[in-house]
């Protein structure tokens, strides 16, 4: 990543503000018993799956995030309460976000 330009800054316990603000965004025109029909507080991605939103899915998906103008970029997880702030992440790919290969607390699209 250093080739890259990245900066890459760790945000200790920033993810349960994060995935609050991702709700606000994008589930709130469901009502609280929509949410919890489909196990929103479970995975925030079945917002995507139950199709309660218009998304891009599999290549289509990994094409516009690689495509996204992204001069920051802030990454966090369902289940970590960790997040990370790319600066000057314009080259940022799919490849460069972290993830621990085999822990089913981190999802990896490669």
């Amino acid at each position: 990543m250093e080739k890259k330009q990245l900066k890459q800054l760790e945000i200790p316990k920033w993810g349960t503000y994060l995935r609050g603000r991702w709700r606000e965004c994008f589930a709130s025109h469901l009502s609280l018993k929509e949410q919890q029909e489909i196990w929103l507080n479970d995975f925030l991605w079945h917002l995507c799956s139950c199709e309660k939103v218009k998304c891009l899915k599999q290549d289509d998906a990994i094409t516009a995030f690689h495509q996204q103008a992204k001069h920051k970029c802030t990454i966090f997880y369902q289940f970590i309460d960790d997040a990370y702030l790319y600066e000057h992440a314009d080259t940022l790919t799919i490849k460069d976000l972290p993830y621990i290969e085999g822990d089913m607390y981190y999802k990896t699209c490669m």
